[in-house]
């Protein structure tokens, strides 16, 4: 993950004007959301603004500012979609570090899913590596479907950013992974699902209709570094595909020093090339307040962060959107503690990862799933 320091506006600008929307669709904003949806595949807008006051339409003009927070903000280099500007800044870019090995999987019950239902959701292997037991730097290779709740972004084909399953029709990812992408191009995302090796056909694929991200998104800061994809048509869960677990309301400090998952298709060192299979890694929560020492002067870590590292192992470019993972006990259900968001370089011992705290954002969550 390695900041661009010196993007200039006009190259943003450039950027912008070059995804202004073609395509038949709506732009709006509710209280807490940027709104981009498609509107010929049978949408019904009603169901995004449950709850809002009032939703807002938003013109051509607007749409460069909303998408783009402020042509003036420092862009991070967490995926793909600043491929554009990677070619015009000389840049190192980079992708992510996963950890442990796998053991056994459970098998998901095939039932209909209930967001916040612990007997439903949180497939996963047994147990991971802790931290003083890896030995391979940078994690190792997932087992072939271990992930069941794991999911690739792709735009016209190529993977963009992770994100995870919540249920048959919503996805929960990175604010930053859509930020940058119009209305005319969202007719070309898709997410995989049960997908092991990017290169493979993936289980199954889904078009995506609408993109929802936090209206208090920055790109500077990462503040509200979250949002929720919705599929055109539902998924049925199997032994390969089945949703995540969130976490309790009360859990803000609850993983405090715990050791927890990232998994994801990102590069095993930085600036190498991304990983053909999904990897995983084990990495330890650290406070806030410890964290914020290590990048004091440079950037602030806000309590809705969380951060978390281990030596020579982290998350890097390609796993944004990616879901960290922990569990109560070994062989109980894993939960969703935070999304992978940002960092200055990849496994730096003087910069941990950081991570959205996903039980600072539950109501949000639960208000933009009612659909």
């Amino acid at each position: 993950m390695i900041r661009l320091r010196h993007l200039g506006v006009s190259v943003l600008l450039a950027l912008l004007l070059n995804c202004l929307p073609v395509s038949s669709g709506l732009v709006y904003q509710t209280d807490d959301a940027i709104v981009v949806e498609v509107e010929d595949i049978g949408l019904d807008r009603q169901d995004v603004s449950i709850n809002d006051a009032e939703t807002t339409t938003v013109s051509i003009e607007e749409q460069t500012t909303l998408l783009a927070n402020s042509v003036n903000q420092l862009i991070y280099l967490t995926n793909t979609t600043f491929t554009k500007a990677n070619e015009l800044i000389n840049v190192t870019t980079t992708t992510m570090m996963t950890t442990s090995v796998a053991t056994t999987t459970r098998k998901p019950p095939l039932v209909e899913d209930s967001i916040f239902a612990d007997s439903q959701c949180g497939i996963g292997p047994a147990k991971t590596l802790t931290v003083e037991e890896q030995r391979i730097v940078g994690g190792t290779e997932a087992v072939e479907n271990s992930w069941p709740g794991i999911v690739a972004l792709r735009k016209n084909g190529t993977f963009i950013c992770g994100g995870s399953l919540l249920s048959r029709t919503k996805i929960l990812t990175a604010a930053h992974c859509i930020a940058t992408i119009s209305l005319r191009d969202v007719k070309l995302l898709t997410v995989d699902l049960g997908l092991h090796i990017l290169l493979n056909q993936a289980a199954v694929t889904r078009k995506v209709k609408r993109m929802t991200r936090h209206r208090r998104f920055n790109s500077r800061t990462f503040y509200s570094d979250i949002a929720i994809l919705t599929l055109e048509s539902p998924v049925e869960f199997s032994e390969t595909i089945s949703p995540v677990c969130l976490p309790s309301a009360d859990s803000n400090e609850k993983y405090l020093d715990r050791d927890v998952t990232i998994i994801g298709w990102g590069s095993p060192i930085e600036g190498g090339f991304q990983s053909h299979v999904l990897r995983q890694v084990t990495v330890q929560v650290m406070s806030n307040a410890q964290c914020q020492k290590f990048y004091a002067g440079k950037d602030k870590i806000f309590d809705h962060m969380m951060c978390a590292a281990a030596p020579g192992k982290d998350s890097c470019q390609g796993d944004s959107g990616g879901p960290l993972l922990v569990q109560s006990s070994p062989g109980s259900t894993w939960i969703q503690a935070g999304i992978v968001s940002w960092g200055i370089g990849c496994a730096r011992r003087e910069y941990p990862g950081v991570f959205i705290r996903v039980s600072s954002f539950l109501s949000w969550i639960r208000r933009h799933m009612r659909s």
